[in-house]
């Protein structure tokens, strides 16, 4: 029984050691990823401050010459190789039995669009363009682009051509400012920005 026991003993032994050297391990393991951890953020760090402070006149550099990303009437803008121009806005009460409900009035707003990029772009007036009517969400209104002669927004441009037509939407008669953010590639988040305000 005293041999039982002694061997019993040992094996307790054996697995206590056994576990006190995986938790040693264990232990080094996590030591050695913090240690990793703080060595890298503070490399981090310094490359970051380092960049702010020899970077501090290139700042305002960069903001003098950042591209101008909103436009007003007539102001020609660029992206990806399509030059955009808001040509016009106008309001119409709108033509028989298109009318915009009671306090609200139809704008028209003219763009050309020439495609001086090397494929073929689609515009769509749905997914192309998005408006805010003095900060508050709107939509294209149909009743608005029938009221007019003019083309409509939608098709395709062959590389090296161009583009004429018009978007509308119905907004209170009192509207301040009407914003339009345009996407020459409904695949990509760059955008174009032009607006106009009710004078």
């Amino acid at each position: 029984m005293i041999a039982a026991e002694t061997a019993s003993g040992a094996v307790n032994k054996g697995e206590i050691t056994m576990n006190k050297m995986k938790l040693i391990r264990s232990w080094t393991v996590a030591l050695c990823a913090v240690m990793a951890i703080a060595l890298l953020s503070g490399c981090t760090g310094n490359a970051t401050a380092n960049t702010g402070n020899t970077s501090g006149s290139a700042t305002s550099s960069a903001a003098e010459q950042q591209p101008k990303t909103r436009f007003t009437i007539n102001e020609q803008a660029t992206l990806n190789d399509v030059a955009v121009t808001l040509t016009s806005v106008t309001e119409s009460s709108g033509a028989a039995f298109l009318e915009p409900e009671a306090g609200n009035i139809f704008v028209i707003c003219e763009f050309d669009i020439a495609n001086n990029s090397d494929s073929e772009i689609s515009i769509s007036s749905l997914m192309s363009f998005e408006a805010y009517v003095d900060d508050y969400s709107t939509s294209l209104s149909i009743s608005a682009l029938a009221a007019t002669d003019k083309t409509q927004l939608d098709g395709s441009v062959a590389a090296g051509k161009k583009m004429n037509g018009v978007i509308g939407y119905e907004v209170p008669k009192d509207w301040q400012e009407l914003e339009i953010t345009f996407t020459p590639d409904i695949f990509s988040s760059k955008t174009i920005e032009f607006y106009a305000t009710n004078s």
